[in-house]
């Protein structure tokens, strides 16, 4: 047997030689036969043969090589001369040797380069009398280092546990992947650790323990070194389960071995375990594997194996035989398992969590266990989850790293010991470009090639990242599915892959140029001529595929398919060369909004120049942020984003869309403060006429547009309501704004028109916030051009100002004008609405008013001439009525003179005017009962226009 060197130098860049198909799998001797004459003499030239049975040689080890000299005749002859020679870096003892009775002669080839490419080849040439034989033989090698306690026997027997260590030099093609995991006995209380690797050649190789056949091999017999695990081939990814394994193949299935105690092979059968790979059941569109995870190509996951703790998401904690579907996950990306818990990646970066949670794994807020999916808190950019046990990973698209879960040993990486029910945030790392985990901590490998581990597995010393040292040209981190052997596996790429900075948006439905580039190392130089393969979901590229140029660089378009993708939503896209892959994050820019109705100045926001919106249009696809809500006021829109930021569109005669200027505009444009810079932290929005306000989270209140005293002071830019540092809630009615404390009461300024102000005087106009009479427990405010009504805590809705059409909801109808102009008894102050004391929801339009109430009904009194009632008549309300029809509403909006609810369903419904085409019914017909709103397929509501003075209405989804 070649003698290995376990202690070989660290990796430089592998070397690129050919790699030979069908290398044999173990190390045996190697002979070089030649046949060459003693005399060549012209009439009687022999045959020269080279065999190679073996084919094989260690990167850095030593082997025998043989050499056979016969006549033209095939005879074999003695004493003659033979010289033994290499490559650069290879040496023979002796270097000549002669030939024996038998026509042989024999030296040792030792190799020195313990980094050389796992299946490149290395040529030796015997050379005797001027003719010569070669024989190329294929390189077994390991470009994958361990750091750890080694139990599974992956690297050399002795080999040292406090610093990487090169794998036996076993492999015959390039480890693209490893995982490691243990049996079922370790999870209860013993130990019995495996290896797993996937070759480039798409075999997989196996070592460590076999007592429940995790080496595939068809015994139980325990493995010391390396071995194919037979009858595999085409796998492209790997994992384990509780002492079983599982492999992912190109056609979309699935292979399982080893222990199936608790369910883990998925093929159905109730045996202990299968020594030798079998069919999980039922999946045959795979295309990303996990611990006892599928993720198929619609999105979907299936399940199976070990249930306790409702592990496989289905809403049960009963184990599986065979996969089952995760409860209510239908567009994942990217899949995840750590123990007894799973997670999901969604399309739009956001992270699902299922299974056990007693240490706050999941990552909602809670140490309640979940057997469906749950989200995980604060998190919309995921583009990577690894775990084990119970510490959990997310990478983000900008190369940070949140953390939560179990921290006893500092594993989480915040520099603290402190449990984390929702995600806190590794220290000092924002260049990441992958992660993996122990079950004592985790790992990042940084932009520059940089290792860095925290926790307390091997190489990390606490609570802080630190640097592991000893590895050079690390390109994967190995996935360590359930790592308790105290393992783990960097691997070091025959090329590093990777994007340059450049484009880093993409729209829905839109296209980008984007370029990769494959190097030697993350360090080294550029290889040409090398296939790169790219995919993404809901994307096509063109080319799909293409060769590297002299600079290792390589182009392609990407275009996005998916017009409704969620704002601010991550588009991973990768990279693949030779096994190894790269991969980019996109932030798409998307709309989540539709709109529908008059289009004056563009104030929908779409990019259709129509007067007139009849059916829901979405808007323009810029936002990168969900929109979370949309005010309309004269000819132009605001819209509010869950990245805090506004930007309006429309009409901008007043200073209204609040860009410093008074130029209209036909795109979104951010609302900026007195500095120019768009303004941040807002929490919502209102708008009336031609003036807007924002709430900021601080309470804080911003002011922009027309001038709410007519005088002509325009508002340019979102300027500070003075005297508001604790609102909650804000809304708005003609030239009057309103903003609910965090005390309960309300605080008005702006027009006293119909005695808006609420607080029984007869002042034209308040330039600065004043308190509503009477209102100490208000939850929420909305208005109309006269009227205004305030939502208690009691469920009770109060009202004040003009009572035009019966807007005030007590029974009469009266119409008010300015204040001191009337002689009959005004509302100046807030009184109660007759009959409703359930409100959980209140919105108004034009001249009307609607409430939703608890029981999922809504009631609505005013001005009905167009139906915007919804009772089936024309006629005004001077008390609340049922609008016709709905009984489980579970949010409500208003138009100008129109009303909306969104059903528990997930469906719309509309009435009232549309002379604009307001109702999205594509026709201009008033309707005075709720019709249904059509959206496009898939597209479910979520919201509507905070309040329009317009005929312009949005929707969000």
């Amino acid at each position: 047997m070649p003698t290995l060197n376990p202690n070989a130098p660290s990796a430089p860049a592998l070397s690129r030689r050919t790699v030979l198909a069908g290398a044999a799998w173990s190390v045996p001797v190697i002979v070089a036969v030649t046949a060459t004459p003693a005399f060549a003499a012209a009439s009687n030239v022999p045959t020269v043969t080279t065999t190679t049975p073996s084919m094989q040689t260690p990167a850095a080890g030593q082997v025998v090589v043989t050499a056979v000299v016969k006549d033209a005749s095939g005879a074999p002859l003695s004493g003659q001369p033979v010289s033994f020679t290499g490559p650069s870096g290879t040496t023979f003892s002796p270097a000549t040797a002669t030939t024996d009775g038998s026509g042989t002669a024999t030296s040792t080839l030792t190799t020195s380069d313990a980094w050389a490419l796992p299946g490149s080849s290395v040529t030796v040439t015997a050379l005797s009398n001027g003719v010569s034989g070669s024989a190329p033989l294929t390189v077994l090698a390991a470009n994958a280092y361990s750091l750890g306690d080694n139990d599974s026997h992956a690297a050399p027997a002795g080999s040292s546990t406090s610093s990487p260590v090169q794998l036996q030099q076993a492999f015959p093609s390039p480890i693209v992947s490893i995982a490691t995991s243990v049996s079922d006995e370790d999870f209860f209380g013993y130990h019995a650790p495996f290896t797993l690797a996937l070759l480039k050649d798409g075999t997989v190789w196996a070592v460590g323990t076999n007592s429940q056949g995790q080496m595939g091999d068809g015994t139980t017999t325990d493995r010391t070194t390396w071995a194919r695990v037979p009858g595999l081939s085409n796998v492209i990814q790997i994992a384990t389960q509780f002492g079983a394994a599982h492999a992912l193949l190109s056609d979309g299935t699935i292979r399982s071995w080893g222990s199936n105690l608790n369910s883990q092979l998925g093929n159905g059968s109730s045996v202990a375990y299968s020594s030798t790979p079998v069919t999980v059941t039922g999946i045959t569109t795979a295309i990303r594997l996990a611990e006892g995870l599928a993720l198929l190509a619609d999105g979907s996951i299936r399940s199976w194996g070990y249930g306790r703790g409702g592990r496989l998401g289905n809403g049960t904690t009963s184990s599986s035989s065979t996969p089952v579907t995760v409860t209510g996950i239908a567009n994942a990306v990217e899949i995840a398992s750590a123990s007894m818990s799973a997670y999901a990646i969604l399309s739009d970066g956001t992270i699902r969590s299922w299974g056990f949670n007693g240490n706050g794994q999941l990552g909602n807020g809670t140490t309640t266990d979940s057997s469906t999916p749950v989200t995980v808190t604060g998190i919309t950019n995921a583009v990577k989850v690894a775990g084990a046990q119970a510490s959990i990973y997310a990478l983000l698209a900008d190369g940070t790293i949140r953390c939560w879960g179990w921290n006893k040993y500092g594993e989480l990486g915040d520099g603290t010991t402190t449990q984390r029910n929702t995600p806190s945030t590794v220290i000092g790392i924002n260049t990441a470009t992958t992660i993996t985990a122990v079950s004592s901590g985790g790992y990042a490998l940084l932009s520059d090639g940089t290792i860095t581990a925290w926790g307390a597995g091997p190489g990390a010393s606490g609570a802080t990242p630190t640097p592991i040292t000893g590895t050079q040209n690390v390109t994967v981190l190995a996935n360590n599915t359930f790592s308790e052997s105290g393992t783990i596996y960097f691997i070091v790429g025959d090329r590093f892959v990777y994007f340059p900075p450049g484009n880093t948006l993409v729209r829905a439905a839109g296209s980008v140029a984007l370029s990769a580039r494959v190097l030697t190392s993350a360090a080294g130089s550029a290889l040409a001529g090398q296939t790169v393969s790219f995919a993404a979901r809901n994307a096509t590229f063109t080319p799909a595929s293409a060769t590297t140029a002299a600079n290792g660089s390589v182009s392609t378009t990407l275009m996005s398919t998916d017009p409704f993708a969620t704002p601010g939503s991550t588009l991973t896209v990768t990279a693949t060369s030779g096994g190894f892959t790269g991969t980019k994050a996109l932030t798409v820019l998307g709309a989540n909004a539709f709109a529908v109705g008059d289009n004056q100045a563009g104030r929908t926001g779409t990019e259709t120049s129509s007067a007139i919106v009849g059916a829901p249009w979405q808007l323009s696809r810029v936002f990168p942020s969900p929109i979370t809500a949309i005010a309309g006021g004269e000819a132009f829109s605001a819209a509010l984003s869950a990245d805090g930021t506004v930007r309006a569109v429309g009409s901008n005669y007043s200073g209204q869309l609040g860009d410093g200027t008074t130029t209209d505009r036909s795109g979104w444009a951010f609302v900026r403060d007195g500095k120019k810079n768009a303004i941040t932290n807002v929490v919502g929005i209102a708008v009336a006429g031609r003036t807007a306000v924002a709430l900021l989270a601080s309470g804080a209140v911003l002011q922009w547009g027309a001038d709410l005293n007519r005088s002509g002071n325009d508002l340019l830019l979102a300027t500070p309501v003075s005297g508001i540092s604790d609102a909650v809630q804000v809304a708005a009615a003609g030239a009057t704004f309103y903003a609910v404390r965090s005390n309960g009461t309300v605080s008005a300024w702006g027009s006293n028109d119909s005695w808006l102000l609420g607080d029984g005087s007869t002042d034209q106009y308040r330039a600065t916030p004043g308190p509503v009479s009477g209102i100490t427990d208000a939850v929420e405010v909305a208005a109309t051009s006269n009227t205004a009504l305030v939502r208690l805590a009691t469920g009770e809705i109060y009202a004040w100002g003009s009572n035009g059409s019966g807007a005030l909801g007590n029974g009469t109808e009266n119409d008010f004008s300015r204040p001191g102009s009337v002689s009959v008894p005004s509302q100046k102050i807030p009184r109660p609405v007759t009959g409703i004391s359930t409100a959980k929801k209140l919105v108004t339009g034009g001249g009307a008013a609607y409430a939703l109430l608890a029981s999922g009904e809504i009631r609505s009194w005013g001005l009905n001439d167009s139906g915007q009632l919804g009772d089936g008549t024309t006629t005004n309300r001077t008390t609340p009525v049922s609008v016709s029809g709905i009984s489980n509403a579970v949010t409500i909006g208003a138009g100008y003179n129109s009303g909306y609810a969104i059903l528990s369903d997930g469906t719309g419904r509309a009435w009232g005017d549309n002379s604009n085409g307001q109702l999205g019914d594509n026709t201009t017909t008033n309707q005075s009962t709720p019709i249904s709103l059509s959206l496009p397929a898939g597209q479910k509501l979520k919201g509507f226009s905070t309040r329009s003075t317009w005929t312009t209405n949005h929707f969000i989804f």
